[in-house]
């Protein structure tokens, strides 16, 4: 009853927004006026794009002529962010609103401030207090309510250097035209291109993919966010004969490589190894009464302040050599069905395995509840001795705070899992969108808007993305090519260090690795091709060449240069995974709507139980939550049709394992 009275309460709100648009209500998030004609703006769109063309340096563009115009953002992504970094010395975003006359007002952005989406896209309904733009906000009953902008026709013109992406990396063929419910319109613009290793020589033909590998290895076989980090003087006591990162520093700069059995160094090939590593780390604490400024130390964490992600998709898969499986839908190659991986048996009993971590001391309760803040307070205060995913320490912070110790990379030697479940090679897609509302942008605002982001995709935005402005003074071209000026820059953009320096001057760096998004709130994603392709510093250094240095020691201590992931050959576009069908499968989307306010709590409390019996309680709660809102057999089975119906080429891939 309540879902289909939210329902009606939605619809309605957004018939009122449309009819108040119609009206000509004057709209309080209205931008700057309008020149007088619309041809000024369209000309010097044209000139802007031409100049594209042969721009080498943002700083050599002129200053735009047309009007000023001042955005408000929507992130739709999630429930909202845990932080909100602000830069103190931003470099990119003047140049940004000098040559295109865009800015984003920040303080007014927004994001889903604790609700889920369909809640926060109602409230702004039912106030017609629609943003300028949209990340990842599409929806039907926006779609259909005619809210937002279609750029289908707008893109080529207005958009080059997009169009010319789009085309290269994801053109339409045959019962695939993509976009809105494969209706091939499109009512939010591309951004966030990946995978990187396969788009590069797609954009990029000349490409050296030798010199390439050192930007981004060949993927691991379980996986990017499968390895652990372990602070390296409780690894040492656990097990003498491992090596501390300085030794490992010290055998690389003795050799220049690792061998197989060098980074294999902890004993461990199976699932069972690794819990039993934890606690054997958990013991070694207990044993020296390890503390850190008189707080607690524990082996590892349970939550980082976020959702169960990172434990629950990308370690406990991994551990189990599923490579590129989360805990929502999978192709099953055995029975050749669309299931939910969470109420699989064997997902169950490593959640109680988890759970047994708090109760034995392994991990504390409070990580279950701590925000992003004091999560990564407590990390780069060394008090998880294990961190995994993409929660690595700060190494700046250890250092300046003194700390005796660094965290080194630990890798299980566990074989992948082909028979379980489907790997396919995926075709390089957006993986996000920019939508623009009607109520907020003017038709004649459209061509400045897509001009703005279309310039982070030319050559020009990418450089700026990553090295900001000739002006800034951050990099000099040398014969040698492109060279940062402060040693901190290259630690964190050549090396991975985070530092905090990609936020100070709200570059991309290594705290956005995987997606082209500034450092700084609200991380607007400006259209992240492949972190700036050939202009990505590690390429640009060209570490082939590069004297051998300490820092260089995880471009090779890395597993996918030695077990490659196995993938299914056939690059697909449909992939078995929850979000492929959101705008197709209704009931679906509804269930992700609320996964971040409702299933992701309840995911996370049952790894607080305190029981066996209060652990089987808390986990079917979980799993009726997901039937009631949606995510049930009937859905999967309609998505099944779906694919044999509208998108028969993916669908034979799945059958034959591809």
């Amino acid at each position: 009853m309540f879902k289909k009275l939210f329902a009606m309460l939605l619809a309605g709100a957004l018939t009122l927004a449309v009819f108040s648009a119609c009206d000509g209500a004057a709209s309080q998030n209205q931008t700057q006026a309008p020149p007088e004609t619309p041809g000024d703006v369209i000309s010097l769109v044209q000139e802007f794009s031409a100049m594209l063309a042969t721009a080498e340096d943002v700083s050599d563009m002129p200053d735009w002529a047309g009007p000023q115009l001042t955005l408000r953002y929507w992130d739709g992504h999630g429930t909202g962010r845990a932080t909100r970094p602000t830069s103190s010395h931003d470099v990119v975003w003047p140049e940004v609103s000098r040559v295109t006359g865009i800015t984003i007002d920040i303080g007014n952005s927004i994001d889903n401030t604790g609700l889920d989406l369909p809640s926060r896209t109602a409230i702004l309904a039912a106030t017609n207090d629609w943003p300028h733009l949209g990340y990842n906000v599409q929806s039907e009953d926006l779609v259909n309510a005619g809210i937002l902008w279609d750029l289908t026709d707008l893109i080529p013109i207005y958009a080059p250097n997009t169009y010319r992406v789009m085309n290269a990396l994801h053109p339409p063929r045959e019962g695939d035209l993509g976009g809105w419910q494969n209706t091939g319109r499109w009512f939010e613009f591309p951004v966030d291109y990946r995978p990187r290793v396969n788009s590069v020589p797609v954009l990029h033909p000349d490409v050296d993919m030798n010199r390439f590998m050192y930007v981004e290895a060949p993927p691991p076989r379980l996986g990017w966010n499968t390895e652990i980090m372990v602070r390296d003087d409780i690894l040492k006591l656990a097990f003498p004969d491992a090596r501390t990162q300085d030794e490992l520093e010290a055998l690389f700069m003795e050799k220049g490589y690792f061998d197989r059995e060098d980074l294999y160094d902890i004993p461990g090939t199976s699932k069972e190894d690794v819990f039993d590593f934890f606690y054997k780390i958990a013991e070694v604490i207990k044993e020296h009464n390890i503390t850190e400024n008189g707080l607690p130390v524990y082996a590892t964490y349970l939550g980082s302040g976020g959702d169960n992600w990172a434990l629950l998709a990308s370690f406990l898969t991994g551990i189990n050599g599923l490579p590129n499986v989360n805990y929502f839908t999978y192709w099953n190659t055995q029975t050749q069905s669309l299931q939910r991986l969470f109420t699989d048996d064997w997902f169950k009993e490593d959640m109680l395995r988890f759970n047994m971590f708090l109760r034995d001391g392994v991990a504390p309760r409070a990580s279950l509840i701590d925000d992003g803040d004091t999560f990564t307070n407590k990390l780069n205060n060394g008090q998880y001795a294990i961190t995994y995913a993409w929660n690595i320490p700060n190494q700046t912070v250890l250092e300046a705070a003194g700390k005796p110790y660094r965290y080194r990379r630990v890798f299980f030697d566990i074989e992948q899992d082909t028979s379980f479940a489907l790997n396919p090679k995926e075709a390089v897609q957006p993986v996000g969108g920019i939508s623009i509302f009607k109520d907020a942008v003017s038709e004649d605002q459209l061509p400045q808007l897509l001009m703005w982001l279309d310039f982070m995709h030319s050559d020009a935005g990418m450089k700026l993305n990553m090295w900001g402005p000739r002006s800034a003074g951050l990099f000099e071209d040398t014969p040698d090519g492109r060279r940062f000026t402060q040693d901190d820059l290259v630690q964190m953009a050549v090396f991975g260090v985070q530092n905090g320096i990609d936020v100070r001057y709200n570059l991309q760096g290594a705290d956005h690795v995987g997606s082209a998004q500034g450092g700084a709130w609200p991380h607007i994603p400006f259209g992240g091709l492949t972190l700036g392709g050939i202009y990505y510093p590690k390429y640009v250094y060209d570490m082939t060449q590069f004297p051998r240095d300490p820092g260089m020691v995880n471009l090779f201590f890395h597993a996918g240069l030695f077990d490659l992931q196995t993938y299914s050959q056939y690059p697909i576009r449909k992939s078995p995974d929850i979000w492929s069908f959101f705008d197709e499968v209704p009931s679906l989307r509804q269930f992700w709507d609320v996964r971040d306010a409702g299933f992701e709590p309840a995911m996370t409390r049952i790894l607080t139980a305190s029981t066996d019996e209060e652990f089987e309680t808390l986990f079917q709660r979980m799993v009726d939550f997901a039937e009631q809102n949606g995510l049930t057999e009937e859905a999967l089975r309609e998505a099944e049709q779906l694919m044999r119906d509208v998108y028969p080429t993916d669908w034979a891939a799945w059958l034959a394992g591809y």
